[in-house]
C-alpha cells in the first residue's frame, strides 16, 4: 500500500504556508461571531490580528460594521454562497477601507477574507473626480464636442452636439467617420492627415446630409458653424490618441453679419460636397495586396514570372527586381521539373490547378514544398492572359506524414523482438497478424501451424479450451479480456500462458482484438511450490492479526483463521457458514459477487470495505485478494486489516486539509507552490482558472509546461536566490491568457517542508487588472481633460464657492488679462463691472445646479468692457465643492444684435405708420365705391361698373396686405401676449377645411383628413386658425385643377404634429429657403401653371411666428419642382 500520510502531511503544512503567504487575512468565524483562527498579516487593522480571537464580532468592531458581519455571515451559513460587503474602518493613522469576502466552510463556520483595497477606492475616487471635471465640460459645454479615436471613427459627443446636428443619440452617428467629413474643407482635411490642429467656417446644409443620408436628422436648411479640430498627443505614446473637435454654431452671427450690410438682402448659403479621392482606395487595395497571408505570383504564357507579392518576396528571400521576367522553373527543385512540363500546359489548357506541389529552392538555397491553387484570366478576345496563383508553405506536414510513416516501422520492430505473443483477430476469428518471430522461438515450430491450429484443440489443452473460448467470446462483448490457459510447444510440453485481450476499431471502422499472451510457467510452477508449503505456514495462518478468509468461487467462506471470526464476534462454526454478502455491510455487500469475478478474471485485487460485527458495530476493513488454487479448486485467498485507527486519522487530516483547500481555493488569491526544479506540487483553483485549466492539468507537470523556457530559467535564477538568501520578492507581471493580457501582483517565497527536506516556492499572486486598468483610465481621463481644458477656444476657470481661484486656461487669461496669481489677490468680482453678480450667479448656480448663457458686462484688467456669455456649474473634487466656468466673449454679437434691434425698429414703425396713413384714404376709396354700386348702379353702364368692382377688390387686397403688415409689425414688437385656453385642435381642423371646402370644390380637389378624434391642448384659438387657413389656402392656391390634399395627425415624443400635404407645383431648394421670411412669395405668374398667385407674401412669415410664440415649429418638406409639398407644425401637449 501507498503511504498517503506523509503526502497528506506535506500537502496540510503547504497550505498552511501558503494561507500565511498571500495577501489576504483569513479569519475563522463561528456561526455565532466569534473569531475561532485566523491566517496571514498582510493587511493592516485597528489592532493586531491574534487580539480577534476568542471574541464576539461585536467586541471588537463598531456597532454598525458589527451587525452588517453578522447579517453576511448569517446569509452565508443559510444559503452556502459566497457574501461579500465592503466597510469603512479608521485607525490613528488614517481610514481603511475593507472588503470581506464570506465563505462557507462547515459544520457552520466560515472563512472571512479581508483585503485593503484602500488604493484601490483612491483611485476610482480620484477618476471619478476627474470624469466628473471632464464631464461638467465636456457634456454640458455649450461648445458642441466630438471625440474621435485615433483612425478617425466617432466615439462619444455632448449634448450641445446632439442638439446642434438634430441627432437623437450618438448611436444613430455611430459609424460616421471624421475622415468621410464632406464639411472638412480639402486643405484643412490635408493637414489634419498630417497630424496638424485646423480651424476654419463652414456652412452646413442639413438637407445635403439627408440627400446623400449621411445620418438621420429632424433638422432642415442650413447653419454656419466654427470648427477646431485638435489631434491629442498622450506622453508615453508618443502618437495620435484621438482627434478632439470642438463646434461653435455662428449663424446667429453670420445673420447679424449679413442683415447689417442689407438689412433686406437675404442670406444665400452654399455647401461644397467633397468626395473620396480614388487614389485612397487603389492604395488600401495594394497595400493589402502586398501584405496578404498567402504568396502570390502571376505567370505569362511561357512561365516568365510577371507580378509577385510581397510575402512571396520574403518567403524565396528575393528582392523584386531579381525575379521579374525569370522562367518559373529557375525557383524549382530540378526532380520537379517534370512536374512542370506536365502540369503547366494542363493549367493552360483547363484555365484552373489545385493543390499542385512542387519542391521549390529559396535564395539561401533552403528547399521548401509547396501547393499551388490557381486561374487564368483572359483578354476581351478570350486569350491567355496571365496565370493568378496563390500557395502554402507544406513543408512541415510533409515532414510529419514522414515521421508518421518512420514511426509505424519502428513499432513494427519493437512488436517482432517482444518477448510476448502478439496476435490480432478478426470478427471471424482468423488471425490477422502476429509477431512471427516471438511465436517460433518460443513455441519452436512456424507461425502458420499457429494460425491454422489454434482454436482446433492441437495447440490448447483439452481442458482449457472451453474456457479459453468463452473469455475470448467474453471480450468480444465487454471490449477485454483476461484469461489463463496452455499451450503445447513443438516439444509436446505445455507452457502456461496470460493472455490479455482488447477490442479496437482499425482504420477502416473494423472491430479487432489485440491479443498479448505471456509465458507464465515459472508463475504457475512456483503456485505448485506455494501449495505444497501450505501447512509449514498454517500456524502463521491462525496467529497472524489480519483476518485471513477462503472463499469458493460462490463467495461461501471455506477457511478461515481465527482473527477473522473472533474480529466479528462469531464463532469458527458459524462463520464457515457464512459468505461475505453476510458480514459485509449493504453498501459493501450488494457488490460481493462483482469484486470475486474481479478477483478471478485479474488474478488478484485489493480494496477496501465495511465489515457488520454481529453486535451491529462497523469495522473498516482494507482487503488484498488473490486467486488461488485451493484443495484442487480454484479459490479465492483475502488478507482484511482493520483499519478503523488510520480511516480515523485519514479522516482527521482529510477534514483538515479540505478545510485548509477551501480556505485556498477561496481566497481571492492565485497559489502556486512548486519545488526548486519547477515542478508545481499544488495549484488552487483559481490560479488554475486564470490560466483556463483546471488544478489536476498541474499534475506531474512543471513551469516549463506552461512558460517560455527563457522565462522559467529566468524563474529558477530569481528562486535560488530566494532559497539562498531566505528573501522574497514582490513584483507585477502580465501574462497573455486566453488571448487578453491579465496582470499579476506576485508575492514569492522559500518554504521548507514539515520535515526540514526539500524547497518550495510558494508564490501567491493577485490580478490586478482592473486595478490597472482603472489607473490608466484615471491617467488618461486626467490628460484628457487637460488637452480640453489647455485647447477649449473659450475661458474655463476652477474655482471654490468663496471665489478663490484654483485654475485656468490660457483663453480665460487672454479674455481678462489677469494672471491666477492676481485675480486670487484681488478677487474674482474684480472682472465683473456689477459688483452685485457674482453673488447673484451662485445663487442661480445653487438654485438650479447649473447656469448656462448668462449674459452680463465683464471687465479687463485694462478696465476695458466686453459682454460676455457666462455658464456654471457646480462639481465635487474630493468632497469639496467647486464652480468650473465657461466664459466666453460676446461683444461683437450683442453690439450687432443692438443694432439689428434698432434698425428692426426702425423698419417695423415706418411699416406701421406707413399702413396706418394708407388705411385712411383706403377706406375713403372703399367706402365711395360701395356707395357708387348701391345708390347709383342702375345711372352706371356696365363697364363702369365693373370698373368699380375692380376698384372695390384692389381695396380688399391693400386692405389684407395692410392687416398682414400691421400684425408682423405686432408679432416683432414682441407686445403680444397669448390668451391661451384649452381646445380641441382636431375640432378646430375641421372647422377650417369646412371654411375651405367651397374654395376646393370650385377647383375640383380633394381634401383628405387623417387626424386623431380629439386632441386637447393649451392655445390661442384665433392665432392657430389663421395658421391652419393660410396653410390650407396656400394648399389649394398652388395646387392645379383635380389635385388632392392631405391633412394627418401625429402625437411624437409629446408634441402634436400637423401635416398639410398637396401634389402641386413644388419648391426648389432656393424657394425652401424663402418661404418662411417677410415677403418670402414665391412668383409663378407667367409660367403657364393653373394656380392663383395672388397674396402679401408674408401669411407664412405671421405662422411662423406664431406657432414659435405657441413653443412649436414650423417647416416644409418637398422633392422639387411639380413634386408636390407637406407644411408641418408641432404644438406641445403640455
Amino acid at each position: 500500500m501507498i503511504d498517503t500520510n506523509q503526502n497528506s502531511n506535506t500537502a496540510q503544512f503547504l497550505f498552511q504556508k501558503s494561507l500565511e503567504l498571500f495577501p489576504d487575512l483569513v479569519f475563522l468565524i463561528s456561526s455565532d461571531g466569534i473569531y475561532v483562527d485566523y491566517k496571514g498579516s498582510n493587511v493592516t487593522l485597528h489592532i493586531p490580528p491574534e487580539e480577534f480571537l476568542g471574541k464576539k464580532i461585536e467586541d471588537i468592531m463598531p456597532k454598525n460594521i458589527a451587525e452588517l458581519q453578522m447579517s453576511a455571515i448569517k446569509k452565508t451559513i443559510a444559503t452556502q454562497q459566497t457574501q461579500s460587503l465592503e466597510f469603512i474602518l479608521p485607525s490613528r493613522e488614517k481610514t481603511f477601507i475593507y472588503e470581506y469576502r464570506m465563505v462557507y466552510l462547515n459544520n457552520n463556520r466560515i472563512a472571512a477574507y479581508v483585503r485593503d483595497i484602500t488604493e484601490r477606492k483612491l483611485i476610482e475616487q480620484n477618476l471619478k473626480n476627474s470624469e466628473e471635471k471632464f464631464k461638467a465640460i465636456y457634456y454640458d459645454s455649450p461648445v458642441g464636442i466630438e471625440l474621435y479615436d485615433r483612425k478617425g471613427k466617432l466615439v462619444d459627443l455632448n449634448k450641445s452636439c446632439l442638439e446642434m446636428f438634430g441627432v437623437s443619440s450618438i448611436d444613430a452617428v455611430k459609424d460616421f467617420d471624421l475622415f468621410d467629413d464632406p464639411n472638412i474643407p480639402p486643405d484643412q482635411l490635408s493637414k489634419l492627415r498630417k497630424g496638424e490642429s485646423v480651424k476654419y467656417e463652414s456652412v452646413f446644409d442639413f438637407d445635403l446630409v439627408k440627400s446623400i443620408n449621411l445620418y438621420e436628422t429632424t433638422k432642415t436648411g442650413k447653419f454656419y458653424v466654427n470648427v477646431l479640430i485638435t489631434p491629442l498627443y498622450l506622453e508615453e505614446i508618443k502618437s495620435i490618441s484621438n482627434y478632439l473637435v470642438q463646434v461653435q454654431d455662428i449663424t446667429d452671427n453670420k445673420i447679424i453679419e449679413q442683415k447689417l450690410k442689407d438689412i433686406n438682402e437675404e442670406l444665400e448659403n452654399k455647401f461644397e460636397l467633397t468626395t473620396l479621392d480614388l487614389k485612397q482606395s487603389e492604395e488600401r487595395f495594394k497595400l493589402l495586396y502586398e501584405n496578404a497571408p498567402l504568396s502570390y505570383q502571376s505567370l505569362d504564357y511561357k512561365g516568365n514570372i510577371l507580378e509577385v507579392n510581397k510575402t512571396w518576396l520574403d518567403f524565396f528571400g528575393y528582392s523584386k527586381d531579381e525575379v521579374i521576367g525569370r522562367w518559373f522553373g529557375d525557383f524549382i527543385a530540378p526532380d520537379y521539373l517534370n512536374v512542370l512540363d506536365t502540369k503547366f500546359p494542363k493549367f493552360k489548357e483547363e484555365g484552373e490547378i489545385k493543390g499542385i506541389e512542387y519542391e521549390m529552392i529559396k535564395k539561401d538555397g533552403s528547399h521548401a514544398i509547396v501547393a499551388f491553387n490557381g486561374k487564368i484570366s483572359y483578354d476581351e478576345n478570350g486569350y491567355f492572359k496571365q496565370t493568378h496563383c496563390i500557395f502554402r508553405d507544406i513543408t512541415e506536414q510533409r515532414k510529419a506524414e514522414q515521421l508518421l510513416k518512420e514511426s509505424e516501422e519502428k513499432y513494427r520492430l519493437i512488436s517482432e523482438d517482444s518477448e510476448d505473443l502478439i496476435v490480432i483477430y478478426n470478427e471471424r476469428l482468423a488471425v490477422e497478424y502476429l509477431n512471427e518471430k516471438t511465436h517460433s522461438r518460443i513455441l519452436g515450430y512456424p507461425s502458420a501451424k499457429f494460425k491454422d491450429n489454434i482454436f482446433r484443440g492441437t495447440l490448447i489443452h483439452e481442458e482449457d479450451l472451453p474456457d479459453t473460448a468463452r473469455a475470448f467470446q467474453m471480450g468480444y462483448r465487454e471490449g477485454k479480456y483476461t484469461h489463463q490457459f496452455r499451450l503445447k510447444n513443438s516439444n509436446g510440453i505445455y507452457l502456461w500462458f496470460e493472455v490479455r485481450g482488447k477490442i479496437f476499431i482499425d482504420k477502416d471502422g473494423k472491430k479487432k482484438i489485440l491479443c498479448v499472451s505471456r509465458d507464465i510457467t515459472e508463475i504457475k510452477s512456483k503456485e505448485k511450490e506455494l501449495k505444497d508449503s501450505e501447512e509449514k505456514f498454517r500456524m502463521l495462518f491462525n496467529n497472524i492479526n489480519d483476518a485471513i478468509v477462503i472463499v469458493d468461487m460462490e463467495g461461501k467462506v471455506i477457511e478461515c483463521n481465527q482473527t477473522s471470526y473472533e474480529r466479528l464476534g462469531y464463532t469458527k462454526e458459524e462463520f464457515l457458514n457464512m459468505t461475505p454478502m453476510d458480514f459485509d455491510t449493504p453498501q459493501y455487500a450488494e457488490g460481493v459477487l462483482d469484486r470475486i469475478q474481479g478477483v478471478l478474471q485479474e488474478g488478484a485485487s485489493s480494496y477496501e470495505v465495511d465489515h457488520m460485527r454481529k453486535d451491529g458495530k462497523i469495522v473498516p476493513v482494507e482487503i488484498n485478494s488473490i486467486k488461488i488454487n485451493f484443495q484442487g479448486k480454484t479459490a479465492i485467498l483475502s488478507v482484511a486489516r482493520d483499519i478503523t485507527e488510520r480511516k480515523k486519522a485519514e479522516k482527521e487530516l482529510k477534514d483538515s486539509e479540505a478545510k485548509y483547500r477551501s480556505i485556498i481555493d477561496n481566497s481571492g488569491s492565485n497559489i502556486f507552490v512548486y519545488d526548486k526544479d519547477g515542478f508545481y506540487e499544488f495549484v488552487n483553483k483559481q490560479a488554475a482558472e486564470s490560466f483556463g485549466r483546471k488544478p489536476e492539468n498541474f499534475v506531474q507537470k512543471s513551469l516549463f509546461d506552461l512558460f517560455s523556457r527563457d522565462l522559467v530559467e529566468e524563474y529558477l535564477k530569481i528562486n535560488q536566490k530566494i532559497i539562498e538568501s531566505g528573501i522574497g520578492r514582490q513584483y507585477e507581471r502580465t501574462f497573455d491568457i486566453e488571448n487578453e493580457p491579465r496582470t499579476f501582483l506576485i508575492n514569492d517565497q522559500a518554504v521548507k517542508d514539515s520535515e526540514g527536506k526539500g524547497i518550495y516556492i510558494v508564490s501567491s499572486s493577485v490580478d490586478i487588472t482592473e486595478r490597472k486598468l482603472i489607473e490608466q483610465r484615471l491617467k488618461e481621463s486626467e490628460e484628457k481633460y487637460r488637452l480640453l481644458f489647455n485647447n477649449f477656444p473659450i475661458g474655463i476657470g476652477l474655482s471654490t464657492i468663496e471665489g478663490q481661484v484654483i485654475d485656468y486656461n490660457e483663453a480665460m487669461g487672454e479674455l481678462t488679462g489677469y494672471t491666477k496669481e492676481e485675480l486670487n489677490k484681488l478677487g474674482i468680482p474684480a472682472i465683473y463691472t456689477d459688483q452685485n453678480e457674482p453673488s447673484k450667479a451662485v445663487n442661480l448656480l445653487r438654485e438650479f445646479g447649473k447656469l448656462r448663457d448668462y449674459e452680463i458686462k465683464f471687465k479687463r484688467k485694462d478696465n476695458t468692457e466686453f459682454y460676455g456669455s457666462l455658464s456654471l456649474d457646480l462639481i465635487e473634487i474630493k468632497g469639496v465643492e467647486i464652480i468650473q466656468s465657461t466664459l466666453k466673449d460676446i461683444t461683437e454679437k450683442k453690439e450687432a444684435e443692438l443694432e439689428l434691434i434698432r434698425l428692426n425698429n426702425l423698419k417695423s414703425e415706418l411699416l406701421r405708420r406707413t399702413s396706418h396713413e394708407l388705411k385712411t384714404p383706403l377706406v375713403s376709396i372703399k367706402g365711395f365705391s360701395d356707395l357708387l354700386l348701391e345708390v347709383h348702379r342702375d345711372k352706371l353702364d356696365d363697364y363702369v361698373v365693373s370698373t368699380i368692382d375692380e376698384i372695390k377688390q384692389g381695396c380688399l387686397r391693400l386692405e389684407a396686405l395692410i392687416s398682414d403688415i400691421l400684425k408682423t409689425s405686432e408679432l416683432e414688437s414682441g407686445a403680444i401676449e397669448l390668451k391661451k385656453s384649452r381646445e380641441d385642435l382636431s375640432f378646430l381642423i375641421r372647422l377650417c377645411v369646412n371654411e375651405v371646402r367651397g374654395f376646393s370644390d370650385l377647383r375640383n380637389q380633394s381634401i383628405e383628413l387623417e387626424i386623431h378624434e380629439k386632441v386637447e391642448l393649451d392655445f390661442e384659438k384665433e392665432q392657430i386658425h389663421q395658421v391652419i387657413s393660410n396653410l390650407l389656402n396656400n394648399a389649394i392656391k398652388y395646387t392645379p385643377r383635380n389635385g388632392k390634399i392631405q391633412i394627418k395627425s401625429q402625437i411624437q415624443n409629446e408634441n402634436i404634429s400637423i401635416s398639410v400635404k398637396d401634389n402641386g407645383i413644388g419648391l426648389s431648394l432656393n424657394d425652401r429657403n424663402q418661404l418662411f421670411k417677410q415677403f418670402g412669395k414665391i412668383e409663378r405668374f407667367g409660367q403657364g401653371l393653373d394656380v392663383i398667385p395672388d397674396g402679401s407674401g408674408l401669411g407664412l412669415y405671421i405662422s411662423k411666428k406664431i406657432i414659435e410664440l405657441h413653443g412649436g415649429e414650423i417647416w416644409v418638406e418637398s422633392e422639387g419642382m411639380n413634386r408636390g409639398s407637406t407644411f408641418y407644425f408641432t404644438l406641445p401637449l403640455h
